[in-house]
């Protein structure tokens, strides 16, 4: 979806597209421990950012998600970590906010 404004046009992603499995298999990650995996951008569990890029994540970013170095944000895209869930956390809970 391709959205104009004020910077001109902005494209917006939908949210993630989580992967639906019903085969009831023992060891199905899906199935059975309920796992999120994202059908657009490919990420699972912890390497998932806070919203859907839209495209598949590199190795890096996965990476990045991962340690916490970086995030992507609709509207922003791909940001460091420490000035987006930390800052806002410490912004709404104060300074003695855990992640």
């Amino acid at each position: 979806m391709i959205r104009s404004g004020s910077r001109g046009p902005m494209i917006i992603f939908p949210k993630h597209l989580y992967r639906r499995c019903d085969c009831r298999m023992e060891r199905c990650a899906i199935c059975t421990w309920r796992a999120a995996i994202c059908t657009r951008c490919a990420g699972i569990e912890g390497e998932l950012p806070t919203d859907c890029p839209g495209e598949e994540m590199t190795d890096e970013q996965r990476i990045g998600v991962l340690s916490g170095e970086i995030n992507y944000h609709r509207g922003t895209g791909w940001i460091a970590e420490d000035v987006t869930r930390y800052a806002r956390l410490r912004a709404i809970y104060g300074p003695g906010a855990s992640a």
